[in-house]
C-alpha cells in the first residue's frame, strides 16, 4: 500500500500504477476516478494494523494520507471529493478513517475535521431513513451501511452522534426487510433479498443493538451459511 501512495498524499484507483513505487509493475487499474475514495481505503488497513501517523512503520504515509483527506474537506464537512466518483461512499469511507485516526490518537488536528464529517451523514439522511449517491436522496441499503459504519467509528472515537439518526436508519431498515423477522435485506425497500445487502444490514442491526441471539440475526446467519460467496464468480 505505501509503495502505490501518490507523491501529495493520496492514493488512486485509476492511476496507481503510476505511482513512482509501482512504475507499472501492476494492473488491474479501475475506471472509476476518487482518490477520496482509494485513500480511505488504504488508511484503512493501515490504521487497522495499529499504524498511525503517531506510531508505527508508516507514520509518515499515514499523516499524509491524512493530512490529503483534511484538506479536501469542505467547510460543511463534504468529504466525498472532487473527481467523478463522488458520492456518498467516499464520503463515508474518508469519515471512518477520520473518527478512527481521532479515537486512535486523539490528535487535536482531527478534533474538528471528524465531528464536521459525521454532521455532515446526519445532515445528508433522507427523511425516511436512508442515504444514497447524494445527499437527501431515498436511501439504498449499500450506502446505508457505509454510513453507519462511520457513525458508529464517530460513538467509538467519543463524538456525539444524534440519535435520531441512528431511529431513523432502524426505520429504513425496517423497511428494506424483505421477511419479517429481519433475516432477509434487500437493495431498496420493496426489493427482492440479496446475500450481500443481508450481510451489510445484519451488520447495522449489531452495530445498533440487536443481540446475537436475535431472530433476524439467526435467520439471517442461516441465509448467509446456505449460500456462501462463489470462488468462480467474485462479482456475486
Amino acid at each position: 500500500i505505501a509503495r502505490h501512495q501518490n507523491p501529495d498524499g493520496s492514493w488512486s484507483l485509476h492511476a496507481f500504477h503510476q505511482t513512482p513505487g509501482c512504475q507499472g509493475k501492476c494492473g488491474g487499474a479501475g475506471g472509476t476516478q476518487s482518490d477520496m475514495a482509494a485513500t480511505a481505503l488504504a488508511l484503512l488497513p493501515m490504521l487497522g494494523a495499529g499504524q498511525t501517523h503517531q506510531a508505527g512503520d508508516y507514520t509518515k504515509e499515514v499523516e499524509a494520507g491524512l493530512y490529503w483527506l483534511t484538506r479536501q474537506q469542505q467547510a460543511n464537512g463534504d468529504l466525498r471529493g472532487r473527481d467523478s466518483g463522488r458520492s456518498m461512499y467516499a464520503h463515508g469511507l474518508a469519515s471512518i478513517v477520520l473518527c478512527e485516526a481521532f479515537g486512535m490518537t486523539g490528535d487535536a488536528s482531527l478534533r474538528e475535521p471528524a465531528p464536521k464529517a459525521i454532521r455532515f451523514i446526519a445532515a445528508a439522511q433522507h427523511s425516511a431513513g436512508g442515504w444514497r449517491y447524494e445527499p437527501g436522496q431515498p436511501g439504498d441499503t449499500s450506502v446505508v451501511g457505509w454510513q453507519l459504519m462511520a457513525l458508529r467509528s464517530g460513538q467509538m472515537a467519543y463524538l456525539n452522534v444524534p440519535q435520531r439518526v441512528f431511529a431513523r436508519a432502524d426505520h429504513y431498515l425496517n423497511d428494506a426487510q424483505a421477511d419479517s423477522y429481519g433475516g432477509r435485506y434487500g437493495y431498496m425497500p420493496g426489493s427482492g433479498p440479496s446475500v450481500t445487502m443481508t450481510a451489510e444490514a445484519m451488520l447495522c442491526r449489531q452495530y445498533m443493538g440487536w443481540p446475537k441471539d436475535h431472530p433476524g440475526l439467526l435467520s439471517g446467519t442461516q441465509y448467509l451459511l446456505e449460500n456462501p460467496p462463489d470462488p468462480n464468480n467474485p462479482n456475486v
